[in-house]
């Protein structure tokens, strides 16, 4: 599974794992990982998981999200030790490596396929995962 790992001093490398799902993140109350920062928007991206492949998608063309410092136009795949950005939040990306050799021809690009509706048109609160990152107080 995907683990993120916030970067900034303030984030104080707080981290989270990832389970198979669709999530929002944002900092909207209603995202599935919401990250409290005026530089993050309330949708900013929508994370897909399966097993150890995680899609980074765009919910807007204004809300830049940078993969190793270049910007994702519509989606991409994320690979262990990639960085994302999003507003002035660095997110660490580490996937580790998998014992066996995968043979189900499911993953997260097939997944995405299925998808009918846009990620970010569902109910976040639906989603049984929620993860809050909040600066640290000095």
């Amino acid at each position: 599974m995907p683990r993120l790992v916030l970067l900034n001093p303030e984030f104080d490398d707080q981290s989270c794992e990832l389970i198979d799902g669709t999530f929002v993140v944002g900092r909207s109350p209603d995202s599935n990982i919401l990250i409290q920062d005026d530089s993050v928007a309330g949708e900013h991206c929508v994370f897909l998981v399966w097993g150890r492949e995680l899609i980074v998608r765009q919910c807007d063309t204004r809300s830049l999200v940078l993969l190793d410092g270049v910007p994702i136009v519509g989606q991409s795949g994320v690979h262990n030790g990639q960085l994302l950005r999003l507003g002035r939040v660095e997110i660490r990306v580490e996937i580790q490596p998998s014992d066996y050799s995968e043979t189900t021809p499911i993953s997260a690009v097939f997944e995405l396929r299925e998808v009918t509706q846009p990620p970010w048109e569902t109910p976040a609160a639906s989603a049984p995962f929620r993860v809050l990152f909040s600066p640290r107080r000095r």
